[in-house]
């Protein structure tokens, strides 16, 4: 009955997944995967890559960029069942990946593609397999070298996955279990194997995005101050409070004075690592809802068997999860707006941004008219480019835009306006390198001047921002900036109007 109801769902999420649009983060990891590499600003090649391939086997459709989604949540709820089966027994593990499946944040990211269902089912693989480390005493060479590979493919979607091989040979060491150090050895080589791909992809960019990539990971850890926590959304302070008491809740019970339960404490400690992580993750302005929908999976269990050992706990568990499934369903249609908004702490939306494809067919028109209407020979020969005032509208348009520049090539179709602050400007595309070109050497400087392959050409600058708040990156890189005419987009049930603006003669400005 479980994996009929799991079938029919994922259909159900199929089916979703393809009446909706593209994200910002959805176009972003599109656009990334066209162009792969070991790393990227934004974090780990691993989404990309698995984007890239589900596109080269299904083809470029909207489905078939979210067509893993549904399949690595089935994958997680697999292995969350055998696990509570473990862990439980079979009425457990049926209550708990039902639970799971029926949870808001697990509906919504399981019908895009934004990385947060690829974070969850590696993460929860790597946990349950560290368990049976830590818990069978005859593990070989073989589980071993399985781990190390988990940790692998996980840390090219986490960087921080790597903690939870510290804490199996802690828990280990502190419990004197015998130990395979031969594959102890083979799995930290392949941990750190899987570390040179993003080590070579920074030192080729002269490391300039360190620290942006690896915020969370086990060298800059962070932890958020109070304030931090306290100016954060309401909705993430409620699941911030509900996460801390299923860890309070788990502690009780994984601690318990019944024998067959205390086996099971370091599991629960195995927990606390993606817990801080994800509490890190507010430091940095980010829900980490992979981390988050890890938590809530790994717990279920323990908070299942707690209502079921009584019957009038059952009830009351059984009215918790229809309120649940509920919520789920108003939150999926966009009934509940509250949680559906535009900040990257709302929970992701599938319905994306419509009109995107219009939009980009209106821009294709006037630079088209643009380089037509130039009296100027040497401008009329010249690439008329594209910029956009966010990195996500950027994404988003570029996404329909495939537009070749003879001037940079794989430069991307869609820009971001140049930023005065160096901190910034190197996020253009994926990075600031992919957006410039070499210049003359300079002997009196140790690094090679840059300069951008676009001055002195025209530009189209689209943006919500009216002509008297255009930012001086825009007006003060150009000559003169004239509005030319306004177009729509739809988030959801709400409208978007932006603007786009003639620039002229691009110079760019100084660091």
């Amino acid at each position: 009955m479980l994996w009929i109801i799991l079938l029919l769902l994922t259909i159900g999420r199929l089916f979703l997944a393809c009446t909706g649009c593209l994200n910002g983060t959805e176009a972003y990891l599109l656009l990334c995967g066209q162009r792969l590499d070991w790393g990227f600003v934004e974090g780990p090649a691993g989404v990309p890559a698995l984007i890239r391939m589900s596109t080269w086997f299904a083809g470029s459709s909207l489905l078939s960029i979210r067509l893993l989604s549904p399949f690595l949540l089935l994958l997680a709820s697999f292995v969350l069942w055998k696990l509570a089966l473990h862990l439980y027994g079979r009425r457990v593990a049926f209550w708990s990946v039902l639970a799971f499946n029926i949870l808001p944040l697990t509906n919504a990211a399981a019908l895009i593609m934004d990385g947060t269902i690829v974070v969850t089912t590696l993460w929860i693989v790597t946990l349950s397999w560290s368990w049976l480390l830590i818990t069978n005493h005859k593990t070989g060479l073989l589980s071993w070298v399985f781990y190390g590979l988990l940790l692998g493919m996980t840390t090219q979607v986490s960087y921080s996955v790597g903690c939870l091989l510290l804490v199996v040979l802690a828990i280990l060491l502190l419990r004197k279990n015998k130990c395979d150090w031969l594959g102890v050895a083979v799995s930290l080589l392949l941990l750190a194997l899987s570390w040179l791909g993003p080590i070579w992809w920074n030192m080729h960019h002269d490391w300039l995005q360190w620290g942006q990539i690896t915020w969370g990971s086990f060298w800059s850890y962070n932890i958020p101050s109070w304030n931090m926590v306290r100016s954060s959304p309401w909705f993430w302070q409620f699941l911030l409070l509900l996460s801390l008491s299923f860890l309070s809740m788990g502690h009780l019970l994984f601690s318990s004075e019944k024998k067959e339960q205390k086996q099971n404490l370091p599991f629960f400690i195995l927990l606390i690592v993606p817990f801080l992580f994800c509490l890190g993750g507010v430091g940095h302005d980010n829900p980490s809802f992979g981390l988050q929908l890890v938590l809530w999976a790994m717990l279920l269990p323990s908070i299942v068997d707690f209502f079921l050992k009584r019957e009038w706990r059952a009830k009351s568990g059984f009215v918790l999860l229809s309120i649940a499934a509920i919520f789920s369903a108003l939150q999926i249609l966009e009934i509940a707006p509250v949680i559906n908004n535009t900040s990257p702490w709302s929970i992701p939306s599938y319905q994306g941004v419509g009109g995107v494809q219009k939009v980009a067919v209106e821009l294709l028109r006037l630079r088209a008219l643009e380089k037509d209407a130039a009296t100027n020979p040497n401008v009329a020969s010249a690439t008329i480019f594209i910029i956009a005032e966010t990195p996500e509208l950027a994404s988003l348009l570029g996404a329909f835009l495939p537009i070749h520049y003879p001037e940079l090539e794989g430069a991307p179709s869609v820009f971001t306006p140049e930023s005065p602050s160096f901190s910034s400007q190197f996020q253009l595309w994926p990075h600031y390198a992919d957006a410039i070109a070499s210049g003359v050497v300079d002997p009196l400087y140790t690094e090679e001047t840059k300069i951008s392959p676009f001055l002195g050409h025209d530009a189209l600058y689209i943006t919500t921002e009216s002509f008297e708040d255009l930012p001086e990156t825009i007006s003060g890189a150009f000559s003169s900036v004239l509005p030319v005419t306004e177009v729509i987009l739809q988030r959801g049930n709400q409208s978007e109007h932006l603007h786009i603006y003639e620039c002229k003669n691009y110079q760019m400005l100084p660091l």
